[in-house]
């Protein structure tokens, strides 16, 4: 059974080639990054990603930036190890629709490919007491660019690229240049390729993986795909260990005056996937698989300057438990964006879902 997937950089790639002002991001490159992200709603879905096409709607580009376009096209297919199928991808000349920044005007989304696979998230296997094992995002989704441009603007000017202190701040500059965390390739390594043995096999039936259910954070809502996952569940999760944002988005929620809940919902703050793992002995065994993917990875882009002469920077994944399945129908943040203990955030499931 095959599953597509389909997504857009949205106004990402604007945000950022303002941003890029300040010096020196490969910006044009990480917007396929964003789009390669969107691998892990495949994922998420119970299938293994096997192609990607990209749909490229220019309005007027530099040639420098057609070239950048195909750089990240190999970087970051590279990464993901997505073939990228040329039948399947499109570019189009659209002066009069498409909008953007300065002399680069442009869209790209792409579509995705994949086969199910019975060898993990099994829904129906969810159960109280269960861990969840959250992945780290030191940058952040496609979502909510809108929203720190408009912070970005009342705190330094319409025109706030030029503004000195936003010049001066390289963190927050490089913290939305940067492009979206892929994290296919490490939830591969741990449940193997369509025709491997899990290296992460459930105590029940070795035959599929110990994961039971995975949840990408992204399209604005933080509950809304907690309740999604676990809806027809009955039960709910308490998330009481998550990662800490990363230090640019801190400053984002200070600037905009953002609520806990608003932050969240919108950014996902420090973490963009969960996954629900059978026991805390496997959910262990998943956090040992990703650090050693992180080396696999490291050696993998030392080989892809070999092979293609020039560099790409090296993904890397941190994970934790950051917190477990319970009964109560509700999902439960305790927010880590905050020094002092407060009030978590609980929504009811389901929750606009």
């Amino acid at each position: 059974q095959l599953v597509l997937r389909s997504d857009g950089c949205g106004r990402k790639p604007i945000l950022q080639q303002m941003v890029a002002e300040v010096g020196g991001q490969p910006v044009i490159e990480n917007a396929v990054g964003d789009c390669l992200a969107m691998g892990d709603d495949v994922i998420r879905d119970g299938a293994i990603p096997l192609t990607v096409g990209f749909i490229l709607e220019r309005g007027s580009m530099r040639g420098d930036l057609t070239t950048a376009i195909k750089k990240g096209y190999l970087k970051f297919s590279h990464q993901a190890r997505i073939a990228i199928d040329p039948d399947a991808s499109e570019s189009a000349y659209s002066p009069e629709q498409v909008g953007g920044y300065g002399a680069n005007k442009f869209t790209l989304s792409a579509v995705m490919a994949g086969v199910k696979t019975d060898k993990f998230a099994h829904r129906s296997r969810i159960a109280a007491g269960q861990p969840v094992v959250g992945l780290s995002e030191d940058g952040f989704g496609v979502n909510g660019a809108g929203l720190i441009l408009k912070i970005l603007r009342k705190q330094f000017g319409t025109l706030f690229q030029r503004n000195r202190a936003f010049k001066e701040d390289q963190d927050v500059a490089e913290g939305i240049t940067r492009a979206a965390t892929m994290y296919t390739p490490w939830i591969l390594y741990a449940i193997g390729d369509i025709s491997e043995e899990p290296r992460l096999p459930s105590a029940v039936t070795p035959a599929i993986s110990a994961i039971t259910g995975m949840i990408h954070i992204t399209h604005g809502s933080f509950p809304s795909r907690v309740a999604s996952a676990l809806k027809q569940t009955g039960l709910g999760m308490e998330l009481h260990n998550l990662f800490p944002p990363p230090e640019f988005l801190k400053k984002i929620k200070r600037w905009g005056r953002l609520s806990s809940e608003v932050f969240y919902r919108t950014f996902g703050a420090g973490q963009r996937f969960l996954i629900i793992v059978e026991n805390e002995e496997r959910a262990n065994q998943l956090i040992e698989l990703i650090d050693e993917y992180n080396k696999i990875e490291l050696c993998r882009a030392g080989a892809f300057l070999n092979e293609y002469g020039f560099a790409r920077k090296p993904g890397h994944v941190r994970a934790k438990i950051v917190g477990h399945v319970i009964k109560e129908p509700w999902t439960i943040i305790h927010d880590a964006s905050v020094e002092r203990r407060k009030m978590p955030l609980a929504y009811p499931i389901p929750y606009n879902v």
